[in-house]
């Protein structure tokens, strides 16, 4: 007898966003996440100035909304280690070089990141979200 798993599945968006060799690391992060997550709906990527006065460099920004069973943690940890695997350090973000920077902001109804979801770029970027 098959056994049909009925364990709900949660609907997540995460923001990719990168302003060094940003094609490059969102095109890697992409493959990462795409092995990573089964149900994915990809974003456009849009490219948006740095919202922090001392970084001049432009972001590369992708949306990407998933349905999985992961829970939080997990789904954060793959994200971290998305992020080890393209280059992020502990001391990138501190003079400015983001390879790339992932961020879960909601989990089913939960906004885990209320302030994001405010930035014009997030806008933007759930703005090219396929419907």
């Amino acid at each position: 007898m098959n056994h049909i798993s009925h364990t709900p599945k949660h609907r997540c968006l995460i923001c990719l966003g990168s302003n060094f060799e940003a094609e490059k690391n969102l095109s890697k992060a992409k493959i990462l996440m795409n092995k990573a997550f089964d149900c994915i709906q990809w974003g456009k990527t849009i490219q948006t100035p740095a919202e922090e006065n001392n970084c001049s460099r432009h972001y590369l920004n992708c949306m990407v909304s998933i349905s999985t069973q992961e829970n939080i943690s997990s789904i954060i940890c793959a994200c971290k280690q998305i992020e080890k695997a393209c280059g992020r350090t502990a001391e990138s973000k501190t003079i400015g070089t983001i390879p790339i920077d992932i961020d879960l902001l909601t989990y089913d109804d939960l906004i885990l990141r209320p302030d994001d979801m405010q930035k014009s770029y997030i806008r933007l970027a759930l703005d090219s979200l396929p419907l």
